[in-house]
C-alpha cells in the first residue's frame, strides 16, 4: 500500500492583521518616545534649577565680599540693560580680578554648568534671541576649556569683546542677570509695557526698585 503525507498549508498573515500589528507598534513607539522626551525635559529642568542655585549662591558670595552686585556696562535703553548682563555676570563671578572678576573668583565651583561664547551679539541688539532656534552662542571647545583660567584668555573674551564668555543653560542660551536698583522708573514702565522677547520667553521686569 502506498501512503501519502498530507502537507498542511503554512499560516500567513492577512493584510488586515499586518495593518493591526503595524498600528500597535506605531502606538507603542509613540508612547516610548513621549516618555523619553519627558524624561529628558525633566533632567534638563533639574539641571537648569541646579545651575540657577549655583549662580545665585555665587552672587551672594560676591555681594557679601564686595558689598555690591556686578554691574553691566552703563546703558539707557531697554536693549542695553538686557543685552549686556550675561557677559558681565560671567566676568564678575569667574574671571581673575584683573580681568573683571571679584577677589575670590571663581565663585561658581563644582557645578554642572556649561560655559560658552557669544557668536552673534548684534542680533536685534541682544546677546541672544532664540526664537528661531539660533541662540548666537556655542559651548567652549576642549582647547578653550583648557585655557579658561588663563588671564590672557579671560581678558581676550571680556564683556566688551565681540565673543565674550557666558554661562549657558541646558538649552544653550546664556544666563542673564538683571539688576533693577537705580534704573529709571520710566524705563521700567517702558519694559513692562513692551517686554523684550528672548530665547522664546518673555523677559518680564521685576516690580519695585
Amino acid at each position: 500500500m502506498q501512503m501519502f503525507r498530507t502537507q498542511t498549508p503554512s499560516r500567513r498573515f492577512t493584510l488586515i492583521e499586518m495593518l493591526v500589528v503595524m498600528t500597535i507598534v506605531t502606538i507603542l513607539s509613540a508612547l516610548l518616545m513621549g516618555g523619553i522626551r519627558s524624561a529628558i525635559l525633566k533632567a534638563e529642568l533639574a539641571r537648569g534649577n541646579a545651575q540657577l542655585l549655583a549662580i545665585d549662591g555665587a552672587l551672594t558670595s560676591y555681594s557679601t565680599e564686595l558689598r555690591a552686585l556686578p554691574r553691566p556696562q552703563p546703558g539707557t535703553t531697554p536693549e542695553a540693560l538686557l543685552s549686556d548682563s550675561g557677559p558681565w555676570l560671567y566676568a564678575a563671578l569667574m574671571n581673575r580680578e584683573g580681568a573683571g572678576g571679584g577677589p575670590s573668583a571663581p565663585y561658581v565651583k563644582g557645578s554642572d554648568i556649561t560655559i560658552g561664547v557669544i557668536t552673534a551679539r548684534a542680533v536685534l541688539g541682544a546677546d541672544t534671541m532664540g526664537k528661531d532656534g539660533e541662540t548666537g552662542c556655542r559651548p567652549l571647545s576642549p582647547d578653550e576649556r583648557a585655557r579658561l583660567s588663563l588671564f590672557e584668555f579671560q581678558s581676550g573674551h571680556d564683556p566688551t569683546d565681540p565673543e565674550p564668555l557666558v554661562f549657558l543653560d541646558p538649552w544653550g542660551n546664556p544666563w542673564h542677570c538683571r539688576i533693577w536698583k537705580g534704573v529709571d522708573t520710566a524705563l521700567k514702565q517702558q519694559l513692562k509695557a513692551s517686554p523684550p522677547q528672548r530665547s522664546g520667553f518673555q523677559a518680564l521686569p521685576e516690580s519695585g526698585g
